[in-house]
C-alpha cells in the first residue's frame, strides 16, 4: 500500500500536464522550468480532503446593496492556526480562488496547509515528513479516506519571481475503489474545534505521537486507505496495530525476568545434555505477554470505550483472541465468519482511537464523550452485539 507521487512543472499553456507512469518519481520540464523530487523547496502548500470541514474554514462574506441591485461576495483569507515542527512552520490557512465561465463566476473557499521549512526541503521529504503525518491525523479524526487534492511547491532557488511547481500526486493503491465525498464535520470523530487543544500544541504532539507509534498508526489506518481489504486482513491489521501500540505504551513481560530465567534454567538443567542448548534457545525468549492479556490491558486503558465494547459483547476478549488465531493460522471457516472478523477488527480499532486521543492530550472524559456520540461507534457496537 505505497504512495506514488508524480512531479511536473507548471505551464501557462492549456495543455494537460505530461502523463506519468504510476509509481514513478520523475523529472519533467515546462515553461516554468523543471523540478525533481530531490530538489530543494522553500515552501510547500497542500490541500487535503476534509481539511476545510475539519478546520471549520470560514465562509465568504456576502454584502447586498440597499436596493438589492448588487451582491458582493468576498473570499476570506485567514490563518486558522500556526505550529512549529522541527524548525518548520506549519500554517493552517484559509484561502479562495475564483473560477469563470462565459456566464458566471464561482468563488471557491479552501483551507490549505502551508509548510515553510527552516532550510530548503525536498519534495520527497516534504511529503514523507510533513504531508503524510497530517493526512494520518485527518484520517484518524474523520475515520475515512483523506485525499491529497493538490500540492504546490516553490523552489529554494527561484529563477523567475513567480516560479512555483505544481505537483501531481497519485496514490493508485492508497484510495478506495470509489471516491467518496469528504465527510462533514458532524460525521467526524472530532474536529479541530472540539478537540479543545490549540493547533500550535496539537500538531507537535501528533507528530511526536505518530513517530512513537508509527507501526500502530499505519496498521490502524489501513482500512481508510483500502476499505476493500479481505475480512481476515481487516482483523489481522487491527491486531497488529494493538500489539504494536501495547509494546510501546505498556510493554512488560508475562512474568518478571528473574522468575522467567529461573524456570528456564530449571528446565534446561533437567534436559539431556545434548538438548540443553536447544531448550535454552527455544525457551529463553518465551516471556511475551499473550494476546488475551494484551487486549485486556488495552480495554482497561480505553476506559469508557472499553466498557461499552465489553457491555455490547460480554465475551469480546474470548472471541477476539479466537478470531486472531483464525487469521494468523487460517483454516476452513463458514461463510458467516467474514462479518465477525470485520466487526471484531472495528471494535479493536475503536479501543486504539481512544488510547491515541488520550495520548494526544485530549481529556479522558472528553474522549469518551466524542466516541460515545459518534454514529460510527454506535454502529460498531450494534454490529458487535449481533455476533
Amino acid at each position: 500500500l505505497s504512495d506514488a507521487t508524480s512531479y511536473a512543472g507548471r505551464s501557462d499553456s492549456a495543455d494537460p500536464l505530461p502523463e506519468k507512469k504510476r509509481g514513478e518519481l520523475s523529472r519533467s520540464s515546462s515553461a516554468a522550468g523543471s523540478t525533481h523530487p530531490d530538489e530543494l523547496m522553500s515552501e510547500v502548500r497542500v490541500e487535503l480532503g476534509s481539511l476545510f470541514e475539519w478546520a471549520h474554514g470560514p465562509g465568504p462574506a456576502v454584502s447586498v446593496t440597499a436596493d438589492r441591485d448588487q451582491t458582493t461576495v468576498t473570499g476570506r483569507a485567514a490563518i486558522l492556526g500556526l505550529a512549529k515542527i522541527d524548525g518548520a512552520t506549519l500554517a493552517l490557512r484559509s484561502d479562495h480562488y475564483v473560477g469563470y465561465d462565459r456566464s458566471s463566476a464561482t468563488l471557491n473557499q479552501l483551507v490549505r496547509l502551508v509548510f515553510e521549512p527552516k532550510e530548503g526541503i525536498t519534495l520527497r521529504s516534504a511529503m514523507d515528513e510533513l504531508v503524510f503525518p497530517v493526512r494520518d491525523l485527518l484520517a484518524l479524526m474523520t475515520g475515512d479516506y483523506v485525499a491529497v487534492r493538490s500540492v504546490e511547491a516553490r523552489p529554494a532557488v527561484v529563477v523567475e519571481a513567480a516560479q512555483s511547481v505544481q505537483v501531481r500526486y497519485l496514490a493508485p493503491l492508497q484510495r478506495p475503489y470509489r471516491r467518496r465525498q469528504p465527510r462533514e464535520a458532524h460525521e467526524m470523530l472530532a474536529t479541530l474545534a472540539n478537540l479543545d487543544i490549540p493547533f500550535e500544541q496539537l500538531l507537535p504532539s501528533w507528530f511526536h505521537l505518530r513517530e512513537r507509534h508509527l507501526t500502530a498508526v499505519a496498521m490502524l489506518l489501513i482500512p481508510t486507505h483500502a476499505p476493500y481489504l479481505y475480512a481476515d486482513s481487516q482483523l489481522l491489521t487491527a491486531w497488529l496495530a494493538l500489539e504494536a501500540y501495547h509494546d510501546v505504551a505498556i510493554g512488560g513481560t508475562a512474568v518478571p525476568a528473574d522468575k522467567h530465567k529461573a524456570r528456564v534454567d530449571a528446565i534446561v538443567s533437567a534436559a539431556p545434555p545434548e538438548h540443553r542448548e536447544w531448550a535454552r534457545d527455544m525457551l529463553g525468549g518465551k516471556n511475551q505477554i499473550g494476546a488475551k492479556r494484551q487486549l485486556g490491558e488495552i480495554i482497561k486503558r480505553a476506559g469508557a470505550t472499553g466498557a461499552s465494547i465489553t457491555t455490547a459483547k460480554a465475551n469480546f476478549v474470548k472471541v477476539a483472541v479466537a478470531g486472531r488465531q483464525k487469521v494468523a493460522h487460517p483454516t476452513l471457516v463458514t461463510g458467516e465468519a467474514g462479518a465477525e472478523l470485520v466487526f471484531l477488527g472495528s471494535a479493536i480499532r475503536w479501543l486504539l482511537r481512544h488510547c491515541l486521543l488520550e495520548d494526544l492530550g485530549v481529556d479522558h472524559d472528553r474522549v469518551a464523550q466524542l466516541i460515545s456520540s459518534s454514529q460510527d461507534f454506535a454502529l460498531a457496537l450494534e454490529e458487535l452485539a449481533s455476533l
